[in-house]
C-alpha cells in the first residue's frame, strides 16, 4: 500500500534556498542609482524563482512514494526521472527518527533510512512514523531489556565531553539573533558585563586573559547544554537483533540500529570520568560517507558496559585472554610530546624575560604549564592502559585517542585489516605501532602505539 509524505516537505525544500534572500540586499547595493526599468526587471526576476520554486517543491512533494512491503520499505520519488530506492529488513544499518519543536508543533518527523552508502530521508506524520517504528521492529512495545543513563550521568557526560568549539558553534547563531534583534552596541555591552571574573570578585588577570577565559568558560557552558539537550533521557531497548535508542530534550531523536551493523563498540572516559571510574559506551555504525557514533551509555558504570556488551554479543571479560602490551621501556614514545612541550615552554619563558624587554605573565605561564602537565600524566597512563587481547571471537584494544581512554570491542568479522609499522628506534626494542582496520564507510582504524611485536603477531594470526 502506497502512503503519502507530509506537506512540510515543501517548507524543508524552500528553506534550502534560504540563502538566496541574502541576493535581495545584496541587489539593492548593486543596482544603487541605475535606470527604474533595470531594478524593475530584477525583482520581477525574483519573483518568478520564488514562484517557480514554491511550484516545483509542490511538484516533487507530490511524487513522492513510500510503502512497506513483506521485507522492504520501498521509497519512490522524482519528476522527470524516477528514482525507486528499496530497504531490506535483514540488511538495513539504522533508522533515524527526528522532531524538532517546529516538527513537534505540527506533529511531523523526519525519517532517514540508511544501509551502506544509500541514505534516504522521509517527512512523515507521527502516526505513519510509529507504523514505520513497528515494520523495523516487530513489536516495538515488547521490550526483552532495557538501559538507561540517568540525569547524573547525562550531566557528567555533557560537562566532561562538551568543549568550547561545540559551545561557539551553538553560540554564533544565537549571538546573530539577539544583534539584530538589540543592535550591535547594546549586544557589545551585554558582552562585556559577561565577564565572570568581576562576579567572583577576582581582578588580578590582565584584561586580555580575562576577557579570553571568560569566552572559553561560557563557550564550554553553552556546549554542555548543547549536550545535555541532545542526550537528556537517553534509554536504550534491545529487542531481538534491533536497538532501539530514545534522547532529547527539545528535539526528540530516536534510532532504530541492526546489531549484525555494528562495527564496533567503543567504551570512552575522559580524564574525569577516568577518575570517577565511570564509562560512556557507543556503537560504530559504517552508514554514509562517514561513520556515525550512536551512544548507548553515558557515565555508567562497568557492570552496566558488561551488560550492554553481553546483550549486543560481545566480548566482555579479557582477564584470562592472551594479550600483548607496550613494554616499559617505551615509555619514552609515549611522554616525549608533552615533555618537549614543556621545555620549550620553559626555554622560551626565560628566552623572553632575558634577551627581551618584554616579561612573560605569569597567569598564562601557570595555565600552560599546568596544560602542559596534565597531558604528560595522561601520556604515562595511556602507556600503562594500552593493551590487545584476542581470542577466536574478536579483538580487544585498550588504547587512548585524544584526552580519552578507549577500550574498543570488535567482532572477527568487522577486522578488515592489520598494518603495522616501525621506525629505527622501534627496530631495536622490537616493538611497533599497530593499526586495527574495521568496516567502515572511510579508513576508520585504532592505534596502539609501541606495542611488542613478536606477541602482536602470534595475537593476531588465524
Amino acid at each position: 500500500m502506497k502512503h503519502k509524505s507530509s506537506p512540510i516537505y515543501i517548507a524543508v525544500f524552500l528553506y534550502r534556498f534560504a540563502f538566496l534572500l541574502l541576493a535581495l540586499p545584496l541587489q539593492a547595493v548593486l543596482f544603487e542609482g541605475t535606470a527604474p526599468q533595470v531594478a524593475v526587471y530584477m525583482y520581477r526576476l525574483d519573483i518568478f524563482i520564488l514562484g517557480f520554486l514554491c511550484i516545483w517543491a509542490a511538484v516533487c512533494y507530490g511524487s513522492i512514494r513510500y510503502s512497506t512491503r513483506i521485507n522492504a520499505l520501498v521509497t519512490q520519488k522524482g519528476v522527470l526521472f524516477t528514482q525507486k530506492n528499496q530497504v531490506f529488513l535483514s540488511t538495513f544499518d539504522t533508522l533515524r527518527i527526528t522532531a524538532n519543536p517546529v516538527f513537534r508543533l505540527f506533529k511531523v518527523c523526519k525519517i532517514q533510512t540508511t544501509a551502506s552508502r544509500n541514505i534516504k530521508a522521509l517527512y512523515l506524520n507521527r502516526k505513519s512514523a510509529e507504523t514505520l517504528i513497528n515494520f523495523f521492529c516487530t513489536d516495538a512495545t515488547n521490550k526483552s531489556k532495557k538501559l538507561n543513563s540517568n540525569l547524573f550521568s547525562v550531566l557528567i557526560f555533557s560537562a566532561g565531553f562538551s568543549g568550547a568549539l561545540t559551545g561557539l558553534l551553538s553560540a554564533i547563531p544565537l549571538l546573530r539573533n539577539i544583534a539584530g534583534i538589540l543592535g550591535e552596541s547594546n549586544t557589545q555591552n551585554i558582552l562585556a558585563s559577561a565577564d565572570l571574573w568581576v562576579y567572583i570578585g577576582y581582578t588580578a588577570l590582565p584584561p586580555f586573559l580575562r576577557t579570553l577565559s571568560t569566552l572559553f568558560l561560557w563557550a564550554w557552558g553553552i556546549g554542555t547544554f548543547a549536550e545535555l539537550n541532545r542526550y537528556l533521557g537517553l534509554t536504550a531497548y534491545f529487542q531481538g537483533d534491533r536497538v532501539i535508542a530514545r534522547h532529547g530534550l527539545f528535539t526528540k531523536h530516536l534510532t532504530v540500529l541492526r546489531t549484525g551493523a555494528v562495527a564496533c563498540v567503543v567504551l570512552r572516559q575522559s580524564i574525569l570520568l577516568y577518575f570517577l571510574g565511570l564509562f560512556t559506551a557507543e556503537v560504530y555504525l559504517p552508514t554514509g560517507k562517514r561513520e556515525t557514533k550512536v551512544p548507548l551509555l553515558l557515565a555508567s558504570k562497568k557492570e552496566k558496559c558488561k551488560d550492554l556488551l553481553h546483550a549486543l554479543g560481545m566480548q566482555t571479560c579479557h582477564r584470562t585472554l592472551p594479550y600483548a602490551k607496550p613494554p616499559a621501556s617505551t615509555l619514552w614514545g609515549y611522554v616525549w610530546k608533552p615533555l618537549l612541550f614543556l621545555s620549550f615552554v620553559s626555554l622560551l619563558s626565560i628566552g623572553v624575560d632575558i634577551l627581551t624587554p618584554y616579561r612573560v605573565e605569569v597567569h598564562l605561564m601557570v595555565f600552560i604549564t599546568l596544560w602542559g602537565c596534565v597531558w604528560f600524566l595522561f601520556s604515562a597512563f595511556a602507556h600503562k592502559h594500552s593493551a590487545l587481547f584476542y581470542d577466536s571471537s574478536g579483538l580487544i584494544i585498550r588504547t587512548a585517542q585524544g584526552l580519552s581512554f578507549t577500550t574498543v570491542h570488535i567482532p572477527r568479522n568487522k577486522v578488515r585489516a592489520i598494518r603495522t609499522t616501525q621506525n629505527i628506534f622501534q627496530r631495536r626494542k622490537g616493538v611497533c605501532n599497530l593499526y586495527v582496520y574495521v568496516r567502515s564507510a572511510r579508513r576508520q582504524y585504532f592505534l596502539i602505539k609501541h606495542i611488542d611485536k613478536s606477541k602482536t603477531a602470534q595475537l593476531t594470526l588465524g
